[in-house]
């Protein structure tokens, strides 16, 4: 990225060769435990040395197009605004899905980081800020390269919501509201949002959709009425 003037990778423990290649490609890393999603992105944005951060997630990284939008961007008169939000554009059993719910996929990306606050939202931490603008290009996604590896994620993120839910919101689901709730995800993915488009990798996406509702609301319903021995 030639527009930034800092690099900094925030690892937890990663068992392949990152630290090693961020290094050798003149990152700044820091090794820390890992602390959950929403406090290790707040940790990271603290570790920024300068007001404007540009936030990635392990698996993503900026297209040629958005690179050469925000080098104008940064090159302008940019900092009216306290945020950008930038759409993911994700990589999935072989193809970029842009259906089924998948994508633009807004995320706030691109701040100020003295004016914006993390906040753990549903589902998933977000920036909040004043004032945001959108940019046009996507930021490119290679989340899961298998089903294996996208069911292993899930089951993660899910456990990790449901520790997060004191109040056991989550819990307080009826069997029939479960169902009607699951059968209206993978509607919503399949048929609405145009899963169908993208053939068997879009049936997937939506299952899976599905399944995240399903899984996440039984994982808390068995955390507060079954007792482990």
């Amino acid at each position: 990225m030639p527009f930034a003037s800092d690099v900094l990778v925030l690892d937890s423990g990663s068992t392949d060769r990152t630290v090693q290649i961020a290094r050798q490609l003149g990152a700044r890393v820091m090794v820390e435990s890992w602390r959950g999603f929403f406090k290790q992105k707040v940790r990271a944005t603290a570790l920024a040395l300068n007001d404007w951060v540009l936030f990635l997630d392990a698996g993503e990284a900026l297209s040629s197009e958005l690179a050469d939008e925000m080098k104008k961007l940064v090159d302008s008169d940019f900092t009216k605004v306290s945020a950008y939000e930038i759409p993911r554009l994700s990589f999935y059993m072989g193809r970029w899905i842009r259906h089924g719910g998948w994508y633009p996929s807004y995320h706030t990306r691109f701040f100020q980081r003295k004016q914006v606050q993390w906040v753990e939202a549903w589902p998933y931490e977000k920036i909040e800020a004043a004032n945001t603008k959108r940019l046009q290009f996507p930021i490119h996604y290679w989340g899961y390269d298998s089903i294996e590896a996208h069911i292993s994620a899930l089951n993660r993120r899910t456990s990790e919501q449901v520790s997060g839910d004191e109040s056991n919101q989550l819990a307080r689901v009826s069997v029939l509201g479960l169902i009607w709730g699951v059968a209206s995800e993978f509607v919503s993915s399949y048929w609405r949002k145009g899963g169908f488009r993208e053939g068997f990798p879009g049936l997937v996406v939506a299952m899976m959709t599905a399944f995240s509702f399903f899984i996440l609301r039984a994982k808390s319903w068995e955390r507060k009425h079954v007792k482990k021995s």
